[in-house]
C-alpha cells in the first residue's frame, strides 16, 4: 500500500469515528402513541450537515443537520389506526427502528397531586390488574422531573433532570403508576375506539409547556 493510499485509508477511518451517533428524542421509543390528525414533528441529532432520511409508515420525510449537529423532520397527518406502523431513521450515525407505533389521541398530563402509586402484593392492586382489561388501547409514558423551576428542556435533560420511562400498558407497570393516572386510563379507553397515550409527570411543574422542547 502506498503513502496516498494510507492517508486516504486513515482520513476515512478518522471520518468514520467523528460521525455522530444518530439520537432520537428520548420519548421516540417502541409502543408509542402519535397524535392522529396532525403532523408529525421529529427531532434528533447527528453529525453536522448530516443528511436525515425519515419513513412513518407509507410516509417519507427529509432533513439535514445544522452547524450544531440538530435536525428536524416532519410527517403528515395521519387517522387513527391499530394497526402497528414502524418509524424508521437513517442517515450518518447508523438507523433506527421504533416499532409497534400507534396513532391515537395523546393527553398530557401533570401536577403534584397525582396521587398514591400501586404496590405490589395489596388486594387494590389486584383489582386494579382485573379492571385494566378494558386498557389494551392504552399506552403510558413516565416524565420523572427532578426540578420543577427549570427553564431551558434541553440543558435539564443533558443534566438529568428529566428523565423519560418506556411507553408501557397501564398493568404492565402497575407498582409505579399513581392511581389517578391509572384511573384516567380507564375511563379515557371506556369512551375511546382509538390508541390512547398518556405522558405523565411524576412531579409537579409550573405548567406543561416546561415539558415541551421549543424546537417541538
Amino acid at each position: 500500500m502506498t503513502v496516498k493510499q494510507t492517508s486516504a485509508l486513515a482520513a476515512a477511518i478518522v471520518a468514520a469515528t467523528l460521525r455522530a451517533e444518530l439520537q432520537l428524542p428520548a420519548w421516540c421509543a417502541e409502543n408509542m402513541v402519535v397524535q392522529r390528525g396532525a403532523p408529525f414533528v421529529l427531532t434528533g441529532r447527528s453529525s453536522p450537515g448530516a443528511k436525515i432520511s425519515g419513513r412513518f409508515g407509507d410516509a417519507g420525510a427529509r432533513a439535514v443537520a445544522d452547524e450544531h449537529g440538530r435536525w428536524r423532520m416532519e410527517f403528515p397527518a395521519k387517522d387513527a389506526t391499530d394497526e402497528p406502523v414502524t418509524l424508521s431513521i437513517s442517515g450518518d450515525g447508523g438507523e433506527r427502528k421504533i416499532k409497534h407505533c400507534r396513532v391515537g389521541d395523546v393527553y398530557l398530563v401533570c401536577g403534584s397531586g397525582l396521587g398514591p402509586q400501586f404496590r405490589k402484593g395489596r388486594v387494590d392492586a389486584s383489582a386494579a390488574l382485573k379492571a385494566a382489561a378494558g386498557c389494551e388501547r392504552v399506552r403510558l409514558l413516565c416524565v420523572n422531573t427532578q426540578r420543577a423551576d427549570f427553564a431551558d428542556y434541553d440543558r435539564a435533560l443533558e443534566r438529568g433532570f428529566v428523565k423519560f420511562g418506556g411507553w408501557h400498558t397501564p398493568n404492565a407497570n402497575l407498582a409505579r403508576t399513581p392511581h389517578l393516572v391509572f384511573g384516567l386510563a380507564r375511563r379515557i379507553a371506556a369512551r375511546s375506539t382509538v390508541p390512547v397515550g398518556i405522558v405523565y409527570a411524576e412531579a409537579g411543574t409550573e405548567a406543561i409547556e416546561s415539558l415541551i422542547p421549543a424546537d417541538a
